[in-house]
């Protein structure tokens, strides 16, 4: 058997290399979703930008809290207009 002797301030500074380094490593293993640059989101591509569910954005437009696109069966939303949602939202 080994034995370790270490004080607290070495131990801390041991847990604190290894979550610093668990984050760089997290970071690279999962990138956040790249959302293309265009003017125009799709409902998945929304949904990502948002940080919401489809089904909360779907929530959402129905009620008419957040403005949508066109006329068409599928949901188009103005990146700028999401933008700003976003910032009056808080």
């Amino acid at each position: 058997m080994f034995r370790i002797e270490a004080d607290l301030s070495q131990i801390s500074l041991i847990v604190k290399k290894a979550v610093e380094e668990a984050l760089t490593n997290f970071d690279k293993i999962n990138p956040p979703p790249q959302i293309p640059e265009k003017k125009y989101l799709n409902l998945k591509e929304t949904s990502e930008f948002l940080n919401l569910s489809r089904h909360t954005v779907y929530g959402l437009t129905s009620s008419g809290k957040l403005q949508h696109c066109g006329k068409t069966r599928k949901l188009i939303f103005d990146k700028n207009t999401l933008i700003e949602w976003l910032k009056n939202k808080n």
